[in-house]
């Protein structure tokens, strides 16, 4: 038990894992590579259209030689007459040699039931009864039903051609020909060692020069096919190093077929396409950023003044009427403040979601009926500013409410950056086929470098235009262009250090259907 036991503690150990040779390696990546996958198929198509063609010369080349055997066959037993072979096959003598046979051919006498009854050479006429009895049982019966020419195989390396024909009696004068009775049988044998010679030959010199062919026609198509596969070589490097993370990287025109060229072109798109779409999610990632971190700076800076004074009222308790009055007057305001920069958050983001949507709402409102209720509202708004308005009376392709909240939104931002004695002046009219909505102001202006940002969400600008204490929140003018792009206009702005800025709005014009 005790062995047992030890057995099973024992640590069995790993067979040790085999890495195949660098050689396998890169055999391996050869053989799959394109290459040698076309190398591969024009071999097994050469070696396809080889056999194909050796079969059909070998066939070819065979039936020819066959018909001369056949020919030659057919000249030398028609050259014997009946009377002649009658009267050997009755007799069972025949000469020793026959000087019209050719060299190895055999002439072989049957009588009517098969028996042997001669053989032309010398050496055939020594042959023992049971070498005859084998040709009786094997030759004759075969030749004497049919009187066509067939070949007869006696090893495996020796056949014959062999051909039967019939030997009559010679009818005397004046008998009919039909009566002639059947005295037996006279076959030729003719050896077909020197045509399967001559086939063997010309198959081992076919094979070879098929073998040298393939060889160097497979050389030849390895060079060959290198420099159609190049540019596919210099696509797949590029493409590596893409994958690697250096997007700004395309594909070089190499000069290569259509097919690769269209292949480089739909990948250089396909490349763009993706380098557009990575810089669009890098700029949103930033702007998530961004706006995260200004959103939590401006949500962060209400409420600690909220809890400042909620501490100040907790460690004051006995604090007098007036000091608690302000306190919740300040705590009010802020929280005003969060309210305000909530509903702007989710205005954008009802924005962002109409702008996403692929049915647009048709609307358009008149700008009198809502400058009527809302020029007293902008008026006290940039007290003791002078607010000028000029509008034109058109329609603008905007609810009530988008208009009410860009105007507000437009005066609002240029109080907040202008001295009290400045002038705030609202103009709406139409030009070149479009309704502007430009707000102007005679402040300070705006830097150079902020006129690109100032539509951007919580962007305040550097020390060009500073605003009023405790106003805004940046998000103002974000709106205005959400609500253009939504609608199908845009925004502008244009300004001069000590002239002041114009902000404006651009719709265009919606063309109503007459009414009847």
């Amino acid at each position: 038990m005790a062995e047992a036991d030890a057995d099973r503690g024992a640590i069995e150990p790993v067979p040790a894992q085999t890495h195949p040779s660098p050689e396998k390696s890169r055999f391996a990546e050869w053989r799959n590579s394109l290459s040698a996958q076309l190398l591969i198929r024009f071999w097994l198509s050469l070696i396809a259209f080889f056999v194909i063609v050796a079969l059909i010369q070998y066939k070819g080349l065979q039936s020819f030689l066959l018909q001369q055997e056949q020919i030659n066959v057919k000249t030398e037993i028609n050259i014997f007459a009946d009377r002649t072979l009658d009267d050997w096959i009755a007799k069972a003598t025949h000469p020793a040699s026959l000087p019209d046979l050719r060299p190895g051919n055999i002439l072989i006498l049957f009588s009517p039931d098969g028996q042997v009854r001669g053989v032309t050479t010398q050496r055939a006429r020594q042959k023992t009864p049971e070498v005859q009895r084998l040709l009786a049982s094997r030759l004759f019966p075969r030749g004497s039903k049919s009187h066509a020419p067939f070949i007869w195989t006696v090893a495996k390396n020796k056949r014959f051609l062999v051909l039967f024909r019939p030997v009559r009696a010679v009818p005397a004068k004046g008998s009919a020909f039909s009566a002639r009775p059947l005295t037996g049988y006279a076959a030729v044998l003719a050896p077909l060692t020197q045509m399967d010679v001559l086939l063997q030959h010309e198959l081992r010199l076919y094979g070879i020069s098929a073998l040298i062919i393939m060889v160097l026609g497979g050389l030849a198509a390895f060079y060959v096919v290198r420099k159609p596969l190049k540019p596919l070589r210099s696509i797949s490097d590029v493409s590596a190093k893409i994958a690697g993370g250096e997007y700004s990287l395309r594909l070089p025109f190499s000069g290569g077929s259509s097919e690769i060229e269209h292949l480089r072109l739909a990948l250089n798109h396909m490349l763009g396409i993706l380098a557009d779409t990575l810089h669009t999610e890098q700029s949103a990632r930033e702007e998530m950023a961004r706006f995260i971190a200004d959103a939590s700076h401006e949500l962060r800076t209400p409420l600690t003044s909220i809890r400042g004074f909620l501490e100040i009222l907790l460690r004051n308790r006995e604090t007098n009427p007036e000091s608690l009055l302000s306190a919740h007057r300040s705590m009010l305001t802020e929280t005003e403040r969060l309210i305000r920069l909530t509903e702007d958050l989710l205005t954008l983001d009802r924005l962002a979601l109409m702008s996403a949507s692929k049915e647009k709402e048709v609307v358009s409102t008149a700008v009198t009926e809502v400058l009527n209720d809302l020029t007293p509202l902008l008026e006290s708004l940039v007290l003791p500013r002078l607010l000028t308005v000029r509008a034109e009376p058109l329609t603008l392709p905007l609810t009530a409410n988008e208009l009410k909240q860009v105007l507000f939104n437009l005066v609002q931002n240029a109080s907040q950056h202008t001295p009290p004695n400045a002038r705030i002046e609202v103009i709406l009219t139409r030009a070149a086929g479009e309704i502007v909505l430009s707000v102007s102001d005679n402040g300070e202006g705006i830097a150079s470098d902020d006129l690109p940002h100032v539509f951007e969400r919580f962007y305040r600008g550097s020390r060009s235009r500073q605003r009023s204490k405790g106003q805004g929140a940046g998000l103002g003018l974000a709106i205005v262009r959400e609500i253009a792009r939504v609608r199908g206009g845009r925004v502008g702005v244009t300004s001069e250090r000590g002239q002041g800025s114009v902000f404006s709005l651009y719709l265009p014009v919606r063309t109503e259907p007459p009414h009847g």
